[in-house]
């Protein structure tokens, strides 16, 4: 399954100072099957990876920036107290 921010997301990202054209490029997936959720912040290439905590994974460009995070087992993962 594929997802596209509604406009209220995509203005609260403005607001933000998030460039628009990031924000188009944007985008989540979740894969039942797999149990997995990915968010792409943009399409660039990935230089490297790193597991930021277990089963969580972020992908980073040449040049430091986040572009990507990999959630698995998503199903089993416990709400942050906040999110409650």
């Amino acid at each position: 399954m594929d997802y596209t921010l509604t406009d209220h997301a995509r203005k609260r990202c403005v607001r933000r100072g998030i460039k628009e054209s990031w924000i188009r490029e944007m985008k989540l997936e979740f894969d039942p099957t797999a149990d997995a959720a990915y968010f792409e912040i943009s399409s660039t290439p990935v230089e490297r990876t790193e597991e930021i905590e277990p089963g969580i994974n972020a992908d980073y460009d040449t040049e430091g920036h986040l572009i990507s995070i990999e959630v698995l087992s998503v199903s089993k993962r416990k709400l942050s107290e906040h999110l409650e």
